[in-house]
């Protein structure tokens, strides 16, 4: 069998930090990425979450002229 990645939506009702930030992020709604492996050897299917990774915004890049 192969690894599957499975999403859902988190809500955070006020900004929170995240460790390898400086500033907070905002307020939202946020993709949450979950890669699991299905456990070897059980008597029904079963998955073990190996990797979780949630999406958050691009930090705009200024353009030049």
């Amino acid at each position: 069998m192969h690894n599957r990645t499975t999403q859902t939506v988190i809500s955070f009702p006020s900004p929170f930090l995240l460790s390898a930030f400086e500033t907070p992020q905002i307020a939202g709604d946020y993709r949450v990425d979950y890669d699991e492996e299905p456990i070897e050897g059980a008597f029904w299917l079963a998955w073990r979450r190996i990797a979780a990774f949630i999406q958050l915004p691009a930090i705009a890049g200024q353009s030049s002229a």
